[in-house]
């Protein structure tokens, strides 16, 4: 461990600070401002003032003040740690930047460092020399992003004057459902709220919001603080490699009403399946539905008169097909598209086949939900035109890889 001694260099009072040759060491040293090497004392030296002491204690805890036999000037004097009531007679600060006895409490929460420490010029001009740092008035603290090698600058330069750390394991808590709240520090939750999306919240991570951010149709949410995405079994492998990679614990966690919707029943899973009647087919090729509307409707109206495997179809009345409607709502909990389809399935029989009036149900219909669709990210997309190695055909290749895009 170093020693240090209070010396006179070029007319100014400086720490020297002796320690055998050791390149660790010095690089070490290095991070205290105006740090320097001393060819006439052979050692290195540091400013003499109470910030650069705290932060030379905070670097190497060991240090030995070591006494001098004989002054090198008229008024030095041992340096030793001051008394909360006297100064150090050779550090001529103005009375009022005296750093304060009072300790200074740090706290992490989420990606926010928390100051709380006595007021005074030098410790707020140093607080201002972050990024984006605020004073949050109410709460009588200093706010600083707690990146790249913030934190650790903060705690070099307050060093023994810090009396508390704390440091918060939950790093969000939404007040908009009990099932998002306590997601710790280097945790990743994956959140299905609904059919179609997905909810990512974690503690800031820059090379995992990278990642999410060449995912298609990704949306930050300001207000909750999470990130939202289209749900697809591709993109949470993507975000589970994502995390893996940077050592990232992942939680999934879906919304319970997707998890206790009733199945759609099967052919197999009843005993005598009624299939849909030929009347039914014949009607939709006469009036030329695609083949894909065709498959739709057949399917929906034979999960509709299987929930009634005992009625005759043509004497199912309204009532039962408004209570119908109101179990794939909720019991089945399908989408506002499939409800809106399974209505018009069951409309087209009643109406189209069986020749009946235009019926119109007192079932309130859904709004059509706006889903996007899962595309190819921005990475996908270079990579596809990385694939083009026809030097001479380069520009014209581009240029159709790009149009068909």
């Amino acid at each position: 461990m170093p020693n240090i001694l209070k010396i006179n260099h070029h007319n100014k009072d400086r720490i020297k600070v002796d320690f055998p040759y050791n390149r660790e060491m010095a690089a070490i040293l290095r991070q205290i401002p105006d740090a320097r090497w001393s060819r006439t004392h052979r050692a290195w030296h540091i400013p003499y003032n109470q910030q650069a002491f705290n932060q030379l204690k905070a670097l190497f805890p060991d240090i030995t003040i070591v006494e001098q036999e004989q002054p090198l000037t008229e008024h030095t004097e041992n340096l030793s740690t001051p008394a909360p009531e006297t100064k150090p007679t050779g550090i001529k600060p103005e009375p009022t930047l005296l750093p304060s006895t009072m300790g200074v409490i740090i706290e992490k929460l989420g990606n926010k460092i928390l100051i709380r420490m006595p007021k005074n010029d030098i410790d707020v001009r140093f607080i201002l020399g972050f990024q984006f740092v605020r004073w949050d008035k109410q709460g009588r603290f200093w706010t600083v992003p707690d990146y790249k090698d913030n934190f650790l600058q903060i705690q070099t330069y307050f060093g023994s004057r810090i009396s508390q750390i704390i440091e918060h394991q939950s790093v969000i808590q939404p007040n908009q459902s009990p099932q998002l709240a306590g997601v710790s520090a280097g945790e990743v939750l994956i959140y299905r709220h609904n059919a179609t999306r997905l909810r990512l919240i974690f503690g800031y991570h820059s090379a995992l919001v990278k990642v999410i951010k060449s995912l298609p149709f990704c949306k930050w949410d300001a207000k909750n603080k999470w990130w939202t995405l289209p749900y697809s079994d591709r993109i949470v492998s993507q975000i589970r490699e994502a995390a893996a990679q940077h050592n990232l614990s992942v939680r999934y966690q879906e919304n319970t009403d997707i998890v206790d919707r009733v199945p759609r029943p099967s052919a197999s899973s009843i005993a005598n399946y009624r299939p849909c009647p030929e009347s039914y087919l014949l009607k939709m090729k006469e009036l030329r539905y695609s083949q894909q509307t065709l498959k739709n409707y057949v399917s929906l109206f034979e999960e509709f008169i299987n929930y009634y495997p005992t009625d005759d179809i043509d004497q199912i009345d309204d009532r039962k097909i408004i209570a119908f409607c109101q179990y794939l709502v909720i019991d089945r909990k399908v989408s506002a598209s499939h409800q809106n389809q399974a209505i018009n399935a069951i409309k087209f029989y009643y109406e189209k086949v069986l020749g009946g009036k235009r019926k119109l149900y007192t079932l309130q219909r859904p709004p059509k939900e706006r889903q996007l669709p899962t595309v190819l990210s921005s990475d996908e997309i270079t990579r596809i035109f990385a694939q083009v190695k026809n030097l001479k055909c380069r520009i014209d290749a581009h240029l159709l890889v790009w149009l068909a895009y």
